[in-house]
């Protein structure tokens, strides 16, 4: 007995196995998951197509949930196939009596109520199991899953029953076995009496992905480098991964490279995690968690146990720093098997933006090389390169990198073509009034930022923050804890005439957190701020008001704090 590790030694050894006639008795072990099964059918079918099988019969059983020998014995003989049955697929199980034309399982409990009848009952056996075992001869027999088998099966009789096959039957028997599992003391006290030849398969990170990878799709080149960069070896984990990869691709076709590079790299770690945390992968939950504080050592876990620690260091070795937007669509796809079509398209769309976004700033630069990198007298080149860039990745530029250009062209002389890209700019980024809003970042004295940006800015800052109503803004901002200075501006441009108006029209849920978010602005205006102080005041005066029409609205607007004992007295 010998124990291998090549996979091309353990498909040669199989391959004799299968085309010799003499009865043996094979083990291939290994961890669970490694492939073993799936190896197996696809060399028997391989070899079928060669026509390289020496016996005409097979049956594969599990014995998974057996609880007896004699249903065990029965398995062997109701899986039993001619072997130019089987089937032309890998995915195979057991396939019942189809060279015997009946459904065995229906006769057998035939034959059952036949036996209680008197008159047969000293003719047909009790024990049917034993008789249609007893009809197996000359067959290849795979017995799987040796070590889930029923409490009430046990393995020295499994064992035995391996040898009657070989010794009695003149069978060839193929057992798999999931090495390192509880309860096979047996197996390893009599395995040097019954088995001839035991095979460890062992297979590296790459062999794994060869069995297990089939699609050719450049995507999955890809894929299987992220796999061995994981040393992923469980190929029902693989098998997991491409379905998840298939899956996604087609929705990726419009979208930049790393867009798909970024999803394979996530689905591969996600998948190796969930079905693999009990066989050193980190679990996924510690994946959803991780951010980029946490990667760096900086959160509040930084110091974390040996297994966490553990975990870091693979997915620092993967390059995978923190869980993404993105990435909380791929999870839950991994955990239901269902993904969400529009919240997937939608963020694997925002990374597509910004993957962009990216490489149009990064080619903005490049055209700063003319400039930077010679002593050449090539004004023009220059010139031409950063207004032509610029020009060209408009709506990926800072209002920054603006400046930067419009300062040399005015250091150049060049005034008209510095003033033109002012108004390129604000007309090309009109629908993103905040961007006008640079006050914030200037400093006192600041003669650095062209006063043609700072002018022209303020004033397009000015026309776009007066585009929406109050009612539009209460609306968005009624979903969350933030504001903008455009926010601010529509707000305190807001009458109280106008929020009398509109706490009048507004009919619905939505009315308290309109009047609440009005309210709230008093809360954090200050002496430096009396813009927020305003937008509450005149927001109250018009709750007053309200309260002043009827004793009902008096006690309805008392809610918010707005008391007006006073206007009711005077009536």
């Amino acid at each position: 007995m010998v124990s291998l590790m090549s996979l091309k030694i353990i498909e040669s050894q199989i391959e004799k196995f299968l085309i010799s006639k003499t009865a043996e008795v094979m083990v291939i072990k290994g961890k669970w998951g490694v492939g073993k099964t799936f190896s197996w059918k696809n060399l028997l079918l391989n070899a079928k197509k060669k026509n390289k099988i020496g016996l005409e019969k097979y049956s594969y059983v599990s014995l998974f949930g057996v609880n007896s020998l004699e249903s065990f014995k029965f398995g062997i003989f109701e899986n039993l196939i001619d072997m130019e049955n089987l089937p032309d697929e890998t995915n195979y199980g057991n396939r019942k009596g189809k060279n015997l034309g009946v459904n065995i399982s229906q006769w057998k409990n035939s034959i059952g109520l036949v036996t209680k009848l008197p008159v047969f009952k000293n003719y047909i056996p009790a024990n049917l199991e034993s008789l249609l075992f007893s009809t197996i001869n000359s067959s290849i027999i795979c017995i799987d899953d040796l070590e889930r088998a029923g409490e009430n099966i046990k393995i020295k009789e499994v064992l035995g029953l391996m040898t009657v096959l070989k010794e009695q039957k003149d069978c060839k028997v193929l057992l798999l076995l999931n090495d390192k599992e509880e309860g096979l003391e047996d197996y390893y006290k009599y395995k040097e009496k019954v088995i001839d030849l035991e095979l460890r398969f062992d297979l590296t990170p790459e062999e794994s992905a060869n069995i297990a990878f089939k699609n050719t799709a450049k995507e999955f080149k890809i894929t299987r480098e992220r796999a061995q960069e994981l040393e992923i070896i469980n190929i029902r984990a693989l098998k997991k991964i491409e379905y998840f990869v298939e899956r996604v691709i087609p929705l990726l076709k419009e979208y930049e490279e790393e867009v798909t590079n970024h999803v394979i790299h996530s689905l591969t770690l996600f998948t190796w995690c969930y079905y693999c945390s009990n066989d050193g992968a980190p679990s996924l939950e510690f994946i959803t968690s991780l951010s980029y504080r946490n990667y760096l050592g900086l959160g509040k876990d930084s110091e974390v146990d040996d297994e966490k620690s553990e975990w870091m260091s693979i997915l620092r070795s993967y390059k995978y720093t923190s869980f993404k937007s993105i990435d909380r669509v791929l999870a839950e796809f991994v955990q239901t098997g269902f993904i969400n079509e529009e919240d997937f398209i939608h963020e694997a769309s925002a990374m597509n933006k910004e993957i962009i976004r990216v490489k149009d700033r990064n080619s903005f630069y490049d055209s700063w090389k003319s400039y930077h990198n010679s002593f050449n007298d090539n004004e023009s080149e220059v010139v031409d390169s950063l207004y032509n860039s610029l020009e060209e990745n408009i709506l990926t530029i800072s209002w920054k990198d603006l400046n930067d250009v419009v300062t040399l062209f005015r250091e150049l002389g060049n005034d008209p073509k510095a003033s033109k890209l002012i108004d390129l700019y604000i007309e090309e980024r009109k629908g993103e009034s905040e961007i006008f809003n640079i006050n914030e970042d200037l400093m006192p004295g600041d003669k650095s930022i062209d006063e043609e940006i700072v002018r022209k800015f303020s004033s397009a800052y000015a026309e776009s923050a007066l585009v929406e109503n109050a009612s539009e803004v209460l609306k968005r901002l009624s979903s969350t804890n933030s504001w903008n200075e455009s926010d601010v501006a529509v707000l305190e441009n807001t009458s109280v005439e106008d929020y009398y108006q509109l706490f009048k029209s507004e009919i619905g849920d939505h009315l308290s957190s309109y009047v609440n978010r009005c309210l709230e602005f008093g809360r954090y205006g200050n002496a430096n701020n009396k813009r927020y102080i305003e937008i509450a005041n005149r927001a109250r005066e018009a709750l007053i008001k309200i309260g002043a029409e009827s004793k009902l609205n008096e006690i309805r607007v008392k809610k918010f704090g707005v008391n007006i004992p006073a206007l009711r007295a005077k009536e």
